[in-house]
């Protein structure tokens, strides 16, 4: 497939002429499990940067990784170990933009990481009920590259620790800059089914031992080795309705800091959904953010459907962005 997007974050209405033009391409290939379940997998990327003026920025990248599982009385480990390589060609092409930068021509990183996985499901059935509880951990170990001034960060930005990458290996998005040292996180994850649908918990915390040397940060951790506190709740009645209420609470005073709800209603022809994010006032978050997302879907027949977006910011009270599509 081939597809060009236009990302305005990256226009540079001073310098226009250093906005970049990018190709990238992923590649990713995985093995059935073989004599001990075990699966294997490479992972490669190769990004072209161009600008005509500013730094040209190409990189290759590969990651093999295997993936090993265990299960012990009911006890699911999981350990997985992965290699990622990248290799840099870097050219400065400055005219008339001042050089920003000391990097060489052609540079390397080599970023190993380990991590074991472990989490228990317990469930007990009656007649009218399902209850699920599931204790969950891991612990992850990676490599930290000292050098990594000395390579450019073009694709990864900081990240946000929420319930759903709590337990992830790497939150950092992106290929320039990996998550380093060690850490653990913990939680548990609960889910009651009854005739009035599903109601569903889950909790965590991560702890840094060593956070390494990091230029990305990952929020949600302030200046405590303990991150936040992070959680969602959900409740679902069938297809019709579902509520979901993510959380973070920080982690001296318990206090909400971020707060999302996400609605769902889903008729015959009608869907209606909306998204409120509250983020409030941090060391980390200078100002106070606050959203309201509305969307609804009306099918009209077989072949046509009406989508109507709109997103508003209630701290400045003004509308974002509305749309109205008919496909």
């Amino acid at each position: 497939s081939m597809e060009v997007i236009d990302i305005q974050e990256l226009e540079d209405v001073d310098e226009q002429r250093a906005e970049p033009f990018i190709i990238p391409i992923d590649g990713y290939i995985e093995s059935k499990p073989q004599t001990f379940k075990e699966k294997y997998a490479l992972a490669s990327n190769l990004t072209v940067l161009t600008r005509e003026d500013g730094l040209q920025y190409r990189r290759a990248m590969l990651s093999p990784e295997v993936s090993v599982p265990l299960n012990l009385r009911g006890n699911l480990f999981t350990a997985n170990l992965k290699v990622q390589s990248d290799l840099y060609y870097l050219k400065n092409n400055f005219h008339s933009i001042a050089r920003n930068n000391d990097y060489d021509t052609t540079e390397a990183n080599y970023k190993p990481e380990a991590s074991l996985s472990w989490r228990l499901p317990l469930i007990r059935k009656s007649t009218n009920n399902t209850l699920m509880i599931e204790p969950m951990a891991n612990m992850v170990i990676s490599s930290d590259y000292k050098g990594f001034t000395g390579i450019p960060n073009e694709d990864s930005n900081e990240s946000e620790l929420t319930v759903n990458n709590l337990f992830v290996a790497d939150r950092i998005s992106g290929l320039d800059r990996n998550e380093t040292g060690q850490r653990g996180n913990y939680g548990v994850k609960s889910s009651f089914f009854n005739e009035y649908g599903e109601f569903a918990l889950t909790v965590g915390q991560g702890y840094k031992v060593d956070g390494g040397n990091q230029d990305v940060e990952i929020r949600g951790f302030d200046d405590s080795n303990k991150s936040s506190i992070v959680g969602q709740m959900m409740y679902k009645a069938k297809k019709i309705f579902s509520i979901v209420y993510s959380f973070q609470l920080d982690e001296s005073d318990y206090r909400n800091d971020l707060n999302q709800i996400t609605t769902s209603f889903n008729f015959d022809r009608v869907k209606f959904s909306s998204n409120y994010l509250l983020i409030r006032k941090t060391l980390q978050n200078e100002n106070e953010k606050e959203q309201l997302n509305l969307s609804s879907t009306v099918k009209l027949s077989n072949r046509w459907t009406v989508n109507v977006i709109s997103t508003m910011d209630l701290v400045s009270d003004r509308t974002i962005s509305r749309s109205l599509s008919i496909a």
